[in-house]
């Protein structure tokens, strides 16, 4: 009989994304290594929803971990947890993330953008906002589910659900002459958006994550399952 062992390897993540997820928080970046940005990560904790609490992200006692942080943090490198649409994921081993550095926009935008034709595939709803599962499912591991593209202009739109005091962002860009509108679930700019009002920001970095399968009786009647694209992060200088 062969065991499968755990490969445990410590790694320098840049954050790009420190997104909302229900019951905590969905963090990715890019890996720092000898002072170049790399590949994509998304550490992932190994319950149901994957969500990192915050006990497993915070830095010191109770710092939450910022956009352009550089983190040392430690995973199981050679395990690959599901869903298999994500291939960045990894596994986080129980120690202490730790910050050691922070990076520029300028660094950024020079070394470590993403510049896909698409983002991902385009028509299924007039903001080009989703992709039904069974097409992920085809392209399983054939695609990242995480990019960082620059745009000039990012617009934002408020939405209030009737009924409800909770308050929608709603983020609009071209990307290759393209128009999404994708929702934003950047916790630290969604508050600067109800403070500010502000619904315009130039030359901003966009993470733009896929998020998993849903079903909404709102859409398409329920009878099909959708991937969201969506606004994981937002960095900016204005």
């Amino acid at each position: 009989m062969f065991f499968f062992r755990r490969k445990v390897k410590r790694v320098h993540m840049v954050v790009f994304a420190n997104s909302r997820k229900p019951g905590g928080r969905c963090v990715a970046g890019k890996i720092y290594e000898n002072g170049e940005i790399k590949g994509w990560i998304r550490p992932v904790s190994a319950r149901q929803g994957q969500e990192i609490n915050f006990e497993e992200r915070k830095l010191g006692k109770n710092a939450e971990p910022s956009l352009l942080d550089v983190l040392d943090i430690s995973v199981f490198y050679n395990h690959e947890p599901g869903p298999g649409f994500q291939p960045e994921n990894r596994l986080i081993y129980r120690k202490p993330w730790r910050k050691v550095d922070s990076l520029s926009m300028d660094s950024v935008l020079r070394y470590a953008l993403d510049d896909p034709d698409t983002l991902w595939e385009n028509g299924y709803d007039g903001k080009n906002s989703r992709i039904p599962a069974a097409v992920v499912s085809k392209r399983k591991r054939q695609l990242p589910s995480l990019y960082l593209i620059h745009t000039k202009v990012l617009l934002v739109d408020e939405i209030k659900h009737s009924g409800s005091s909770n308050t929608r962002w709603y983020g609009v860009f071209w990307h290759h002459g393209v128009k999404y509108k994708l929702r934003i679930t950047d916790p630290v700019f969604e508050t600067r958006l109800a403070q500010s009002g502000q619904i315009k920001f130039n030359n901003v970095i966009l993470c733009i994550s896929l998020g998993e399968s849903h079903v909404s009786e709102h859409v398409d009647q329920g009878r099909t399952a959708y991937h969201y694209k969506l606004i994981a992060g937002v960095m900016h200088n204005d």
